[in-house]
């Protein structure tokens, strides 16, 4: 495992590392037999970019296009705020809001 970068987010602490040459969170309370060595690692660029740009804490290479429809009743909300990471209303209606989100897992 290489770590990257320590993660705060809702007061959860996460390790941003990479594994088998791809980048993975891991939550800090749930690792177990921490073992310290002097071993170090060259730091991958393209790593570095992906964690810099990205807003979340889960770092994976598979991504999944999620589709969400949004009531009117709770459209405001949407617009007002971007309330999910990287959120694109890709239609609208006076009846929904259509929001294309991408996860990562």
């Amino acid at each position: 495992m290489e770590p990257y970068r320590l993660v705060n987010t809702a007061g959860i602490w996460y390790l941003v590392a990479s594994q088998n040459d791809k980048l993975k969170t891991f939550t800090i309370t749930k690792i177990k037999n921490l073992k310290n060595t002097e071993q170090t690692f060259k730091p991958n660029k393209n790593f570095l970019k992906i964690i810099d740009e990205n807003r979340a804490i889960w770092f994976s290479n598979e991504m999944l296009e999620v589709l969400l429809q949004v009531d009117i009743k709770v459209i405001e909300y949407f617009i007002k705020k971007q309330l999910l990471p990287y959120q694109q209303i890709i239609q609208k209606t006076i009846f929904l809001l259509t929001i294309q989100q991408f996860l990562f897992f």
